[in-house]
This record gives C-alpha cells, structure tokens and sequence, in this order.
C-alpha cells in the first residue's frame, strides 16, 4: 500500500479549510517529501494525511487514494448507469461522496434522487428516482467524484478499502467495524512468525510480540506510540458499536483514520522487515 502515489495532494489552508493541488505542482519527492513548486513548501506525506484527515470524511478518503477519477454521469430515471473501471486498471474503488437527496429544480419537478445501487472493485452503478410528474425528457447529467486505490492481495488492506467505502456512505457503524478488522488482521499478519502468538489475540498483546522480534530502536519506538491510539480510536469505538450498541459520531471516526493512516504507512515496511510475503 503505497500511500504516497497521488493524482492530487491535499494541504491545509491558513483560514482553516482545504485544498487539493495537482501532484504536478509539486517536485522533489523523496520517500517522506516533497516540495511544492510555486511557495517552497516542504511538504511531509504521513504529517499532511494525517492532518487531512482530520478534517472531513472527503479528504480521509483522498489521503488513503491513489487515483481521483471526475466523471459527468448521464442519469436515467428509473434505469441503472454502470461506471466501470477498465480491467487493465490495477486499482479499486473506494469511495465516492454520497449524493445530496435532490440533484435539480424541485419547484418545476425536474429534480431526481440519485443514490448508490451496487459497487463491486471496477463497478459502481448509479440510479435515481423522482417525482411521477417530473418531465420524462429530464435526463440530467450530475459530475461525479471517485477514489480509486491500487489492489491488494493482503486481506487487512481490502477490508480498509471496504471500510473507507462504507465510511465515504456515511455509515459509521459499520465503516468502524471493518476498520477494527483491518487493523486485526494487519496485526495478525506481522505477528504470525512470532513466537507464541496464538495465545493471545489482543491486538496490544500481539503488537508486544511483534516490538521483541524488531532489533530497530526507532521502530521499536513508534510500535510503543502506536499501541495507544489504536486503543483509543479503534478499538474502543469499535467496543462501543459492536459491545455497548452505542451510537458514534464522524469526528470521532476522523480520529479513527488518522490512526489507521499512520499504521497501514508503515504496514508494508514491517511485513518487508520482518520477512513476511
């Protein structure tokens, strides 16, 4: 999961908002950075995501992409219009922002209520409904946002991609629950040659075992920073839907993205270090 390959790159505003720049203003990439042509900004990926993040569910979903797709779709009411992308392409869908209810002008009936129908790795069909007195020649043509990321064999990043697709719908219950088990399984992963680890299946415990195998004092370091946070963001509001049936906020879930960003960053570094195909 290489998150540092984009088509754009989000960057905070001084008023407080947001903004996507076009990878091509940017220059000087390296592993961590790069630098932003036109103010000299030195821009650090894993700061800047997390950062992102943050700040709405449109921009998580932007900072776990590597392709943004724009599209105008032609709607027809009461058919299905598939979007497809090609098999060539090595990448999977994501996330789209969910549809305001209304796309048109209410007060003559030319409006339609355009949703989500099937979505499946290269498929998102679209459909509508409307009025029984809306024109039948209204066929209304809607732009369309689509987050693209690349395939993955690892199960722990499809179920993340799973995830921030149910996360990008609006719903949270469901988006937390599959987090937390892309979490689980990424941890399940990097443990499984450690010594010991079917005894007990805590994702804390198992990232102790995982901190004995590192010989590096800076990864070391940062598996002891992460342990926390996981705790926090993911797992105990994971607790809260799946034990308690409470209900969760979007602001809590911002917090949970920002976590799992800074765990699937260095997910693939740990699989590399700890020899793990």
């Amino acid at each position: 999961m290489d998150l540092r390959i984009k088509t754009a790159l989000p960057i905070a505003n001084p008023n407080g908002g947001y903004n996507s720049f076009p990878i091509s203003d940017f220059c000087n990439f390296d592993e961590n950075s790069c630098t932003q042509t036109a103010t000299g900004y030195q821009y650090i990926f894993l700061d800047e995501f997390k950062k992102a993040c943050l700040f709405d569910r449109e921009f998580v979903i932007q900072a776990f992409s590597n392709v943004e797709l724009f599209a105008l779709i032609p709607y027809r009411i009461g058919r299905i219009t598939p979007v497809t992308i090609p098999e060539d392409y090595e990448y999977s869908i994501i996330g789209a922002p969910k549809f305001v209810q209304i796309q048109g002008n209410y007060e003559k009936n030319e409006c339609v209520f355009p949703y989500y129908q099937y979505k499946s790795d290269r498929i998102l069909n679209f459909t509508c409904s409307t009025f029984d007195n809306c024109p039948e020649d209204f066929n209304p043509v809607i732009p369309t946002r689509i987050f693209l990321a690349y395939k993955s064999s690892d199960l722990a990043e499809s179920i993340l991609h799973d995830s921030l697709w149910e996360f990008s719908q609006q719903n949270l219950k469901i988006a937390i629950v599959l987090l937390y088990s892309s979490i689980e399984l990424g941890v399940m992963t990097l443990a499984e040659k450690t010594e010991n680890s079917y005894k007990d299946e805590r994702i804390s415990s198992k990232i102790h075992l995982i901190q004995k195998e590192i010989k590096d004092e800076d990864i070391k370091k940062w598996l002891r920073k992460i342990k926390k946070p996981i705790k926090k963001n993911i797992i105990d509001l994971r607790g809260q839907v799946a034990h308690l049936g409470e209900s969760i906020n979007e602001k809590d879930l911002l917090k949970s993205y920002a976590t799992a960003l800074e765990f699937f960053w260095h997910y693939d570094k740990l699989k590399e270090y700890l020899e793990i195909a």
